[in-house]
């Protein structure tokens, strides 16, 4: 698995691309960034953005420690449905290592058994529980009640399970959890006889693997008839037997809900990481749009023909511009020592990092001088003493976009060391999540 950094802390643009066109390995990463996106019932975005609106940074590592334990001590609910009969309660019983004879077991049996909503620990792991939801349109828990009676859709993960083709129903519980971003996985159960029964029918030409590939297959295209795209489920379909724990993908199964726990960590801190991105992307673009007033003043000097006027005050605006930004961007001083104490960092690793501490950035002389050395050519940048008239309105017209462009690159850096700060306590809250 990539690093936190290289992973979660990547561009999701990716994710929005079409599975097929790409690679195995990139077809695994891009599943795995929207497997992070199905935990969004962890973060409160409401919530969120209402912290970091006005002190992003400040705001983040106060909902962090709000929200800590919270997430410490979060349960992985895997949600257990499908219609009657259809061996939801016998896979139960086989996750847990149990038979249904067993102290503990869920009900199995020709009829329906699971009448209530029930909750089993995972064997060795309390921080995962099955729970057993009753089959969908019985007499207790109709279709149309369906959702609303079990509050299925609070679970984290989602088994659907179908001991024969996908019906209509199957689809439509798998398009609720869909639209509410939690994990789906589907699961055909009682494989054993669907093997036998093939063999029965054509033993000269039964092959087991031809045979579970072509279940798959239909799974698949059961999918497709609705708007379910089956190659972002490619690593979602399960064919079980509750009779044999060893046999066929019941095995993957559990190594799949394992690797759903593990992932919560990495989850939250995705997507924190993503509120926080577009967070200071929005900050960015309206700061560029401030400053109006010394942009207004700089026309002003920058149309007198008195010498060194226009470069004096538009490098003091450009001085208090930094020193404004640094606050917005919380990489001023008071800032960098109050984050230090928080991830256990010294404040000179920290700005070891930052690029916003290289002179040509904190230096509004030298930033103001390249700036305008980049942008004007030289008779472009003394037009009102040789040219007067005109060249003092071009001098006007350039003043203030030399100090936009200045604050364009102020902003830029200043954005991309907070992004990188964020990243930095995103790193600390992995660690004390996982410890």
């Amino acid at each position: 698995m990539a690093s936190l950094e290289e992973s979660m802390f990547s561009s999701d643009d990716a994710g929005s691309q079409h599975v097929s066109s790409l690679n195995k390995d990139e077809e695994g990463f891009i599943k795995h960034i929207r497997e992070y996106d199905n935990f969004r019932s962890f973060i409160d975005n409401d919530e969120l953005k209402a912290e970091i609106e006005t002190d992003s940074l400040r705001g983040l590592n106060r909902y962090i420690k709000i929200h800590f334990k919270e997430w410490k001590d979060k349960k992985l609910v895997v949600g257990v449905t499908g219609h009657t009969g259809s061996g939801k309660s016998s896979l139960i019983n086989t996750l847990r290592g149990l038979k249904a004879k067993d102290e503990g077991a869920a009900a199995v049996g020709v009829t329906e058994t699971t009448k209530d909503i029930k909750s089993y620990v995972y064997p060795g792991n309390d921080s995962i529980i099955l729970r057993d939801f009753p089959g969908v349109g019985t007499k207790n828990f109709p279709k149309e009640e369906y959702l609303q009676k079990t509050k299925i859709l609070d679970s984290s993960v989602v088994l659907i399970v179908s001991c024969t083709r996908f019906s209509e129903t199957d689809l439509w519980i798998a398009e609720k959890v869909i639209a509410v971003q939690r994990n789906v996985l589907f699961v055909r159960s009682k494989i054993d006889i669907d093997l036998a029964n093939s063999e029965a029918d054509d033993p000269d030409n039964f092959s087991e693997y031809t045979c579970m590939e072509n279940i798959k297959t239909d799974i698949k295209d059961n999918l497709k008839s609705s708007y379910l795209d089956p190659q972002l489920y490619f690593d979602a379909i399960f064919l079980v037997s509750s009779r044999h724990r060893t046999k066929y993908d019941i095995l993957s199964l559990e190594r799949k809900v394992i690797s759903l726990l593990s992932m919560k960590t990495e989850a939250i801190c995705h997507l924190l990481f993503k509120q926080m991105e577009e967070a200071i992307n929005n900050k960015t673009k309206t700061i560029k749009k401030e400053f109006l007033g010394r942009k207004v003043a700089s026309v002003v000097t920058g149309f007198l023909p008195i010498p060194k006027l226009e470069s004096t005050i538009d490098t003091y605006h450009v001085k208090k511009i930094i020193e404004e930004c640094e606050v917005k961007y919380c990489v001023d001083r008071d800032s960098i020592t109050e984050f230090a104490g928080e991830i256990n960092m010294s404040e000179s690793e920290i700005q070891s990092r930052m690029k916003s501490c290289d002179e040509r950035v904190r230096d509004e002389n030298q930033l103001y001088t390249e700036t305008e050395d980049k942008k004007w050519i030289f008779v472009q940048k003394y037009s009102k003493y040789t040219f007067p008239g005109l060249g003092m309105l071009f001098s006007a017209y350039k003043s203030p976009r030399t100090m936009q462009e200045c604050l364009d690159k102020i902003c830029d850096v200043m954005a991309d060391d907070e992004l990188m700060l964020v990243k930095l306590r995103l790193r600390k809250l992995e660690k004390d999540l996982k410890s």
